[in-house]
C-alpha cells in the first residue's frame, strides 16, 4: 500500500498541476492581510489551490469542499490531510475575491507563456449568458410591496418579542391590567432601541434554555418530557426571533436601496434630457423592484423564456483554444454596453490588443465607438440586416454610417462569413462547460461584486482544465512558463506560521 497521499495521485493529475500553478501565483496582497497575532491560519496557497481545484471539478460550496478534504484523496493531496472547516473556506473566498481576480490574469499569462494562446496574434469572441442569482423571485418587490411586507414582519417580531419578555416577568406585570398585550412594546418603537431590545431578548431566551438544560441534567436520570418540550420551545423562539428580526432589517435596507435607485433614475432623466420625468416615466420608475436578499440581482429573460433574478456574465475567449482571457459580471439585462468594457478587460489581461474581435448583434450598439477607440482591431459584429433576403447594399448605404456599412459589407463577403462563423465555436463552448458540465447555473454568493468574484473562479476552473489538456498534449510543465525553480508540492501545503 502507498505510504503517502502523494502516492495515490498520478504524476499527470490535475491536482498536481493546480498546486504547481498556485506555487507560481503572487500572493503578496493576500499575505499582507495576515497578522502575527490571532489563531493560526491555513497557508493561503493551499486555500487558493483548494478553491481552484474545486471549481475545476464542479465542487464549489464551502461545505462540500470541507467534506471533500475528509473523503477524497485528490482533495486530501491538496490540503495534505488538513481539514479546513467550511467557515474558514467561505471566509477565505469572501475576503479575497479581488486578489483572486488578479490570479486569473496571472493564469492567463501562464497560458500565454506555455504557448496555449498567442499574444500579439490572438482573435477573441465576446459573449454573455444569464446565471441565476441566489435570490427568490418572490422576494423581488417594489417600494409599496416592501412597506406592506415590512409591516407584516414587524408585527410578527413584536409577537415573538413579547413572548420572549414573558420568560422573565409575569404577564400582568409586563402589560399592566389596562393593556391587551398585543400593542407594540415601548422598547420596539424606535429603530435603535428595537435592535438592542431584540438582541437582549434573544440572549435572555438562550440563557433560560441553557439554565433549564443544566437543571434537567442535574436533577433527573431521564429527561422530563415537559422540560424537553420547554427547551425545544425556547430554542425555536430564539431562532425565530433572530430570523424575523434579520428579515426586518433586510427589508428596511431594501426600501432604502430602491428609493436611491428611483432617485437615481429621475436624476439620469434630468441630466440626459434636461427636464423633469414625465408621468409615464414616473409610473415606470414607481414600479422598480428590488430583491430583498440580493439588491443587485435583476429580472432577466433566460433562453427558455423564463424571467428570474439573474446576472449577465460576460467572457472574451481565445478563438484557437477556447481559453477565457477576460470575464465580468454586470447587472445590465442585455449586452448593449459590454463590447468596449470587455475589450478593455482583455487588453489589460493580455497586455495588448487582440487582432480580431467577434460578437453577436447584441453588442452592435457600441460598434462605432469601439472602432474609433480601438482602430487597430478588426471587428466582426453581427448585423441583423445581414439575414434579409432582399437586402440592397446601395439602399442600406444611404442610412448607414461608414463603420456600420464597412462591417456589414465585410460580414456579407465569403471570407467575412467564414470568419464570423468561428464565433459560434469559440464563445459558446466555455459557457456550455461552465453551466452544464460543471453545473454552475446559479451563484452561491450575493451582490454584483461577489458574484463577479465567483464567476471569475468559474472561469479559472475552466482555464485550468484547458491548461491541463494542453500540457498533456505537449509534454510541457507549468515551470516552462514561469522560468522558476520547481519547489515540491509540500511548500504549498505546509501549515502557515502566519495568523489571521
Amino acid at each position: 500500500m502507498p505510504q503517502k497521499i502523494e502516492d495515490y495521485i498520478g504524476e499527470n493529475h490535475l491536482a498536481r498541476m493546480v498546486c504547481d500553478i498556485c506555487d507560481c501565483v503572487d500572493l503578496s496582497r493576500i499575505q499582507a492581510k495576515y497578522s502575527e497575532i490571532g489563531q493560526h491560519a491555513y497557508n493561503p496557497k493551499m486555500m487558493m489551490a483548494l478553491l481552484f481545484y474545486g471549481y475545476s471539478v464542479g465542487v464549489r460550496s464551502s461545505r462540500k469542499l470541507s467534506k471533500a478534504c475528509e473523503e477524497r484523496v485528490d482533495f486530501m493531496y491538496i490540503s495534505q490531510n488538513l481539514k479546513p472547516s467550511h467557515d474558514r473556506i467561505a471566509d477565505f473566498r469572501k475576503d479575497n475575491l479581488e486578489e483572486l481576480k488578479e490570479a486569473f490574469t496571472e493564469i492567463v499569462m501562464i497560458g500565454a507563456n506555455l504557448g496555449l494562446i498567442k499574444i500579439g496574434n490572438i482573435n477573441v469572441s465576446i459573449d454573455g449568458t444569464k446565471i441565476r442569482a441566489n435570490a427568490s423571485a418572490k422576494l423581488s418587490k417594489d417600494e409599496k410591496e416592501l412597506k406592506k411586507f415590512l409591516k407584516k414582519i414587524r408585527e410578527e417580531v413584536n409577537v415573538l418579542f413579547t413572548e420572549a419578555e414573558k420568560i422573565d416577568r409575569k404577564e400582568d406585570k409586563e402589560y399592566g391590567k389596562s393593556k391587551r398585550g398585543d400593542e407594540t412594546p415601548k422598547k420596539l418603537r424606535s429603530k435603535k432601541s428595537r435592535e438592542k431590545a431584540i438582541e437582549e431578548a434573544v440572549k435572555k431566551v438562550k440563557e433560560e434554555k441553557e439554565l433549564l438544560e443544566r437543571n434537567s441534567n442535574a436533577n433527573e436520570s431521564e429527561p422530563n418530557k415537559n422540560n424537553k418540550e420547554e427547551i425545544d420551545n425556547l430554542d425555536k423562539l430564539s431562532r425565530n426571533l433572530q430570523a424575523k428580526s434579520s428579515k426586518e432589517m433586510a427589508i428596511e435596507k431594501a426600501i432604502d436601496v430602491v428609493r436611491e435607485q428611483k432617485e437615481s433614475m429621475k436624476e439620469k432623466i434630468r441630466q440626459e434630457k434636461g427636464r423633469e420625468p414625465t408621468k409615464a416615466e414616473l409610473k415606470k420608475i414607481k414600479k422598480v423592484k428590488i430583491n430583498i436578499t440580493d439588491h443587485d440581482a435583476k429580472f432577466m429573460k433566460e433562453r427558455n423564456g423564463v424571467i428570474k433574478p439573474n446576472y449577465n456574465a460576460q467572457i472574451a475567449v481565445d478563438e484557437k483554444e477556447q481559453f477565457i482571457v477576460a470575464n465580468s459580471v454586470t447587472m445590465e439585462c442585455n449586452d448593449q454596453h459590454q463590447l468596449i468594457p470587455m475589450i478593455e478587460e482583455t487588453k489589460k489581461n493580455i497586455e495588448t490588443s487582440p487582432e480580431k474581435v467577434k460578437a453577436d448583434n447584441g453588442y452592435y450598439s457600441q460598434l462605432e465607438a469601439a472602432v474609433k477607440r480601438f482602430p487597430e482591431i478588426d471587428f466582426y459584429v453581427d448585423d441583423k440586416n445581414r439575414r434579409k433576403e432582399d437586402l440592397n447594399l446601395e439602399e442600406i448605404k444611404k442610412s448607414y454610417d461608414e463603420v456600420a456599412y464597412s462591417n456589414l459589407k465585410k460580414l456579407l463577403s465569403e471570407d467575412g462569413m467564414k470568419e464570423y462563423k468561428k464565433r459560434m465555436h469559440t464563445a459558446e463552448p466555455p459557457f456550455g462547460n461552465i453551466k452544464f458540465n460543471l453545473g454552475y447555473r446559479h451563484f452561491l454568493l450575493r451582490g454584483e461584486n461577489k458574484c463577479g468574484g465567483e464567476f471569475n473562479l468559474m472561469c479559472i476552473g475552466h482555464n485550468l482544465k484547458k491548461i491541463m489538456s494542453f500540457i498533456s498534449k505537449t509534454g510541457k510543465t507549468i515551470y516552462d512558463a514561469v522560468k522558476k525553480f520547481k519547489p515540491t508540492s509540500v511548500h504549498i501545503i505546509q501549515p502557515s506560521s502566519q495568523r489571521i
